[in-house]
């Protein structure tokens, strides 16, 4: 996943990869943000999006958000390919390393992990 751009964009709650374009778009807020929270929640999506684009069984990102909204420090949006009225096993595994591509990029960039993937493993239905 390489040639990323990475913008500055006006407005609050505007910031998301558009993958059409492979454009990262940041508000001034964001842009500037060096804390280790904006960090660690920019490296969680990267790496949501990051396993997914490497699996077989996942749908392609449509849109991450590194904005925080309600319970969520911000999230990987996937748009499904195709109408699936069951999910197999691998559909599951895939599921299950994407969850865990986060914490993976936690510790990676921040050689640390946050309790994100307690949230994240609650939300997806697997366990």
């Amino acid at each position: 996943v390489g040639g990323v751009t990475v913008t500055r964009i006006g407005g609050q709650l505007t910031d998301h990869y558009d993958p059409k374009e492979n454009v990262i778009r940041l508000s001034e807020s964001v842009y500037d943000a060096r804390t280790a929270a904006a960090v660690g929640v920019a490296a969680h999506e990267a790496g949501h999006a990051v396993s997914s684009f490497y699996l077989e069984h996942q749908d392609p990102v449509h849109q991450i958000s590194i904005i925080p909204r309600g319970m969520a420090g911000g999230y990987t949006m996937h748009i499904p390919t195709e109408d699936k009225s069951y999910t197999s096993k691998n559909d599951m595994l895939d599921e299950i390393v994407v969850l865990m591509g986060g914490r993976v990029a936690e510790a990676l960039i921040l050689g640390d992990i946050r309790s994100v993937f307690f949230e994240d493993k609650s939300s997806c239905g697997i366990f």
